[in-house]
């Protein structure tokens, strides 16, 4: 533990960069807490359908998106593109507010939760190589282990978080603290210092066509293999199972 509160303690840009990650896992888990609640909520006699729809429109983004990423971040600013895929998934949250007040707009949360999903997508590479620009050579596998150390206590206290808030005091407190939430995360990533962009390399283009060939072929190698197929998704299936049951027995406020 001394190496990580060294780094912290000496680098500031890890510290932001550390609390960013934090607020933003923690604002992730948290609304996926409350949202699952509210659209059984608001689709009692759909429950099933309700949640298995929400997990699909989380989880299917980032698995169809996630290989074009490192394409983006080589390609523009990472430190912007961060700070503006927090900020822009704040406003989305807000948008889950609406069905509160029409629950025929429960189709929004859908929406927009697909589309915090795929803003999502270039923080998990944006930041591992937002952290390799700030720090020495000697402290990149500290760092990369205090960050993945992090999205387990997150997860944890960002579902606990969004339960708890969201059954006290309603979920529009909810919804509102989690938009917050990215707020904070992208200024936090705003006020690095030590980030210089560098200018596109040419050769990027060409690395990327083999990449996405290399994709195609594992695809298309998933698709042939249906044992191989069926353990990718052995995470996401328990994953479902673990929350569907918490969402059953409890309904958030309203307001």
């Amino acid at each position: 533990m001394r190496q990580y509160a060294h780094l912290l303690k000496q680098n500031r840009d890890i510290r932001l960069i550390w609390f960013s990650e934090i607020t933003n896992l923690i604002g992730d888990w948290f609304s996926h807490v409350v949202l699952g609640a509210l659209v059984i909520s608001l689709m009692p006699d759909h429950a099933g359908f309700a949640i298995s729809t929400l997990i699909v429109a989380r989880f299917l983004p980032p698995l169809i998106l996630s290989p074009q990423a490192g394409s983006l971040l080589d390609r523009f600013n990472r430190q912007r593109m961060l700070v503006w895929s927090n900020w822009l998934r704040a406003v989305i949250g807000l948008v889950h507010l609406l069905p509160l007040f029409d629950p025929s707009l429960v189709w929004l949360i859908y929406v927009g939760v697909v589309a915090q999903s795929t803003l999502a997508t270039v923080y998990p590479p944006g930041l591992s190589a937002l952290i390799a620009s700030v720090v020495k050579p000697t402290e990149l596998v500290t760092a990369n282990t205090l960050s993945n150390a992090t999205w387990s206590a997150a997860l944890a206290a960002g579902g606990a978080l969004g339960g708890i808030v969201a059954a006290a005091f309603g979920s529009a407190t909810a919804l509102l603290i989690d938009a917050l939430s990215f707020v904070i995360a992208g200024a936090l990533i705003a006020g690095v210092r030590g980030y210089v962009p560098t200018p596109p390399d040419p050769s990027v283009d060409a690395a990327q066509r083999r990449r996405d060939a290399s994709v195609r072929d594992g695809l298309r190698y998933i698709r042939q293999h249906k044992p191989t197929l069926a353990t990718i998704f052995v995470k996401f299936g328990s994953s479902s199972v673990t929350w569907i049951p918490s969402w059953r027995y409890w309904r958030p406020r309203s307001s």
